[in-house]
């Protein structure tokens, strides 16, 4: 990171090069990169391949002094005003400080971005930071945590060398991590000998004040799970006070070549120099060293078959999802090795239950699992119960009983629109179809599934029948139908509970609906007739979300998998939502196929990985569009998004969906600030209750969505969609 920063090629790096074509020559080589040298800046450069080579080759800021400003001429800032490192020293001598030197506990930084950095990786027990190793074992799971801070002012100043402080606060835009394999070193006289470059470096996170959180101390912290431990790496962090896409400045993410400052005037040209340095600031840190030691066929084997379980095999009632990969890149082989009954078939990698008629005993199936890795193999069984089917003694609900024994599986009910109907399945089931809800005569009814007309349950885990509901009075309803399913936990996962889902014949998948569960039984309101089933799932939980008025809209939203909380265990219901989280949000509650390619925006570069799928697929919808500007239509993915603009887009989503609100939308004594594109969608969300506004009688347009009033309205899009 080099000195003489006030030179007007930064660091008198003053090689020349054509700006049009950069790489016509080498020259470009030689250039300044945010004040860094190629070697260092460059991603997968010479600094990489040294790390590559597993050399441990530290990186450092040179803050040698000339002159500040001298005539026409200038130099660099004085020592440790603009340039500083930052090293972990026992002592205060300077053999002290020279072995922090070279223990590569340090970082570099421009213009006191950061004034503390803490980074370190941990593998569940041990760990290290900067300039160390990490001894790992293939499979570890690896654990970043970065903190760090920023000081309140730095030294610019504007006019240079006035002395007096330009008031500026260093901010740190985004954090790269940045990782390369590390293969040992090369050999004499082979090509990987004179190679210069280390193709395996690449930024594999980016962190924003999105991701990260600030703690008592005041230090910003970041927790990233990498991939388990399975060869030998290196990571670093580089850091910047730019965007990822600053004309002249960065291009994804990686600083530009610095140009040089060519005004005539002295003093001008000084504070332009001055002005350029503390708006490109940039910081580095040394890096940490993993060394990965191999799993031996034996010990991946054994840990596969510690950790290998199929969960409550005392009481099955649907398909089992069977494991074909285990631990450290063992596989598994699955067989029956008893099934006197033939409930359980193994087809692609799932055991597909046939479950007893009523009135038969339950089955007993033994299947084995064989892990295998290289030489090594190793088996292990597991006893299954597979549960008959439920017996019933009455339809119920106005049905006739069965005769004899015989259990009813169905039961089918006459209803009238002006009173509704009920009806039940003895242990099974009960419904309750208001009046109103209808609007023909017919009949409405319940079917129990056998295993062969139930659609595929993936990984779910049934604790109830499947059940069919049938109706030729109609399959959607003006007003909520209350469905209670009886259920019995002792089938699910430890630490489950019950939540109702249906199954979309659409999308071809079970969707998440909750409901209230009261000892064996758990109700939900349903506007619509499919199949349902209630299964085991394991709720998350965030503490800061019990208070909210938000989390009834927010559990299913969890439930369905759609929306996580960050990771200190929060959901911050009050947190602004930016244009990509809303679409993100939006297009998964709707289970949209996820569309590949780029999008249509100018901007498209700048829509983080996270989220250009869906932004892809809303746009392709027509649910999104941009905003125009002189290089074309941008979408401005990490700007908040406003109630206005939320409301539009609901307003689309309702019209692909053939939804048409009735009635006037509310009047509200701020219509005046709603902008004229948004006052019919605001109308229409209203009229449907998918946005409202405040108990002051606004609506307030411009201000920003937050969390909890996000997953309100896509809870309401849902529910509106029948989804």
């Amino acid at each position: 990171m080099l000195g003489n920063q006030m030179e007007p090629d930064r660091g008198g790096y003053n090689s020349a090069y054509d700006p049009a074509n950069p790489t016509a020559n080498n020259n470009y080589k030689n250039r300044s990169y945010g004040g860094v040298d190629y070697m260092v800046a460059k991603v997968g450069g010479v600094w990489d391949s040294l790390l590559g080579e597993g050399r441990k080759f530290w990186n450092f800021a040179n803050s040698d002094y000339h002159f500040k400003t001298i005539d026409t001429n200038s130099s660099g800032y004085w020592p440790g005003e603009y340039a500083k490192n930052y090293i972990w020293s026992e002592g205060k001598s300077t053999q002290d400080i020279l072995n922090g030197m070279r223990s590569g506990k340090s970082f570099s930084v421009f213009g006191d971005l950061i004034n503390a950095l803490d980074f370190r990786l941990a593998d569940g027990g041990a760990n290290a930071e900067m300039g160390e190793t990490l001894q790992a074992t293939e499979g570890d799971k690896l654990t970043l945590t970065i903190k760090f801070k920023s000081p309140e002012t730095n030294n610019y100043e504007n006019p240079v060398n006035s002395g007096q402080s330009g008031s500026m606060k260093p901010a740190v835009d985004h954090i790269d991590l940045i990782a390369g394999d590390v293969t040992g070193p090369a050999e004499k006289g082979t090509p990987a000998y004179d190679k210069d470059t280390n193709d395996s470096t690449r930024v594999v996170a980016t962190f924003t004040s999105e991701d990260w959180t600030t703690d008592a101390n005041g230090y910003n912290v970041i927790t990233y799970d990498l991939p388990k431990a399975s060869k030998d790496q290196y990571f670093r962090l580089r850091g910047t006070n730019l965007g990822m896409n600053v004309p002249g400045e960065t291009l994804d993410g990686n600083p530009l070549i610095d140009p040089k400052t060519t005004t005539a005037d002295a003093t001008a040209r000084f504070n332009e120099i001055n002005n350029r340095n503390y708006q490109d600031l940039w910081f580095y840190s040394n890096p940490i060293f993993v060394d990965t030691t191999a799993y031996s066929d034996e010990q991946s084997v054994k840990d596969t078959l510690d950790k290998l379980t199929l969960g409550n095999t005392d009481a099955v009632t649907g398909n089992i999802t069977l494991p074909s990969v285990g631990e450290h890149g063992a596989a598994i082989a699955w067989e029956e090795t008893a099934d006197q009954a033939n409930a359980v078939a193994i087809e692609n990698g799932i055991a597909k239950v046939s479950r007893p008629a009523a009135g038969q005993p339950d089955a007993s199936v033994t299947l084995k699992a064989t892990a295998s890795r290289g030489y090594s193999s190793d088996s292990k069984t597991f006893a299954i119960t597979i549960k008959a089917m439920p017996s019933t003694s009455t339809p119920g609900g106005g049905g006739n009983p069965s005769p004899g024994n015989t259990p009813a599986t169905s039961v089918s009910v006459n209803i009238d629109p002006a009173k509704g109907a009920e009806g039940s399945l003895k242990d099974v089931i009960s419904f309750k179809i208001p009046a109103g809800a209808v609007s023909a005569s017919g009949t409405i009814g319940a079917q129990v599934l056998s295993s062969e007309q139930q659609p595929p349950l993936g990984q779910l885990k049934a604790v109830s029948p499947i059940i069919e509901m049938i109706s030729n009075a109609g399959t959607t309803f003006g007003k909520p139908v209350e469905l209670t399913f009886n259920y019995a936990m002792n089938a699910a996962a430890p630490n489950s509970q019950p939540a109702v889902y249906y199954y979309n014949e659409k999308l071809k998948k079970w969707i998440f609906l909750g409901g209230q569960a009261n000892g064996t039984t758990i109700t939900v309101d349903v506007k619509h007739f499919t199949k349902f089933g209630v299964f085991g799932y394991v709720p998350q939980t965030f503490p800061d979300l019990n208070a909210s008025w938000s989390k009834p809209y927010a559990d299913r939203l969890i439930g369905m998998k759609v929306i996580t909380g960050y990771e200190d265990g929060t959901f911050r219901p009050d947190q602004p939502v930016t244009r990509a989280e809303w679409v993100k949000l939006l297009v998964d509650s709707l289970s949209m196929p996820a569309a590949s390619g780029s999008t249509r925006f100018a901007d498209d570069s700048l829509i983080p990985s996270w989220a250009k799928a869906q932004v892809k697929a809303a746009a392709d919808a027509g649910y999104v569009t941009g905003f125009d500007t002189k290089d074309g239509s941008v979408f401005n993915a990490s700007q908040r998004i406003t109630r206005a603009e939320i409301a539009v887009i609901a307003a689309r989503v309702l019209k692909a969906g053939g939804i048409a609100p009735s009635g006037a939308g509310k009047a509200f004594n701020d219509a005046k600030a709603i902008p004229a594109w948004a006052l019919d969608a605001i109308s229409q969300t209203t009229a449907a209750g998918i946005v409202s506004g405040y108990p002051d009688g606004s609506f307030r347009p411009d201000d920003t969505l937050t969390r909890a009033e996000a997953v309100k309205v896509a809870y309401a899009l849902l529910d509106a969609l029948n989804i």
